[in-house]
């Protein structure tokens, strides 16, 4: 919403309604782009970039169960559900900022919500990992955070692989857990086990050392 936005809306708009114009206005931009790319070359996949949920639920009844504080259609004006349907996008790639426990943008919901619209639409799905996260001092974002959210997006059906948001976390290797990610992709870990916790049952003392 700019000035030279709402310029443009009163030589080009027709009454439609500011907030209205800008939606068709990105809506037609980002069909143009779609069209031309097909045009030139129908083997180049365009894909979209899903960066912030379209809407929430508590603002709209068929948004996503999530709590961001900038909503695509709301604020951005741009209907990112209706490119999809349309047919402008043959692939997305949903940024998932929020891990297995977070209130405001639960990985869960974000991903369950878009698995949803890209089968509708008969379109493969791909999860950016927020892994630059990995902490060891943070439960929240443990080393087999990534790999519990590798899990959860197998089960979705429209979930294609997995792109990771920090190439230096990955080389940094934050208690091993790029090493664990390379070893769930060889099949040597079981994502089952990743939710099995081990405790100490006997000797019953405060101090061990183990070999």
């Amino acid at each position: 919403e700019t000035e030279s936005a709402y310029s443009d809306y009163s030589d080009y708009g027709s009454g439609m309604g500011f907030e209205n114009w800008l939606v068709e206005n990105n809506a037609y931009v980002f069909s143009l782009v779609s069209r031309a790319i097909h045009a030139t070359n129908n083997t180049i996949a365009v894909g979209i970039d899903i960066n912030n949920a379209w809407m929430n639920e508590r603002n709209n009844p068929l948004g996503s169960d999530t709590k961001d504080d900038f909503e695509a259609l709301a604020d951005g004006f741009a209907d990112t559900v209706r490119y999809i349907k349309d047919g402008y996008a043959d692939f997305m790639i949903v940024n998932c900022y929020g891990g297995l426990e977070s209130v405001e943008l639960s990985f869960e919901s974000i991903v369950s919500w878009w698995d949803a619209v890209a089968s509708q639409a008969g379109i493969p799905m791909y999860i950016k990992h927020a892994n630059e996260r990995i902490t060891m001092s943070d439960s929240r974002w443990s080393v087999d955070q990534i790999l519990k959210q590798i899990a959860e997006c197998l089960k979705c059906s429209s979930y294609s692989g997995s792109v990771f948001n920090s190439y230096e976390s990955l080389t940094k290797n934050v208690g091993k857990s790029t090493e664990a990610l390379v070893k769930y992709y060889e099949g040597q870990i079981d994502t089952d086990s990743l939710y099995k916790e081990l405790s100490m049952v006997l000797p019953k003392k405060y101090t061990y050392t183990t070999y």
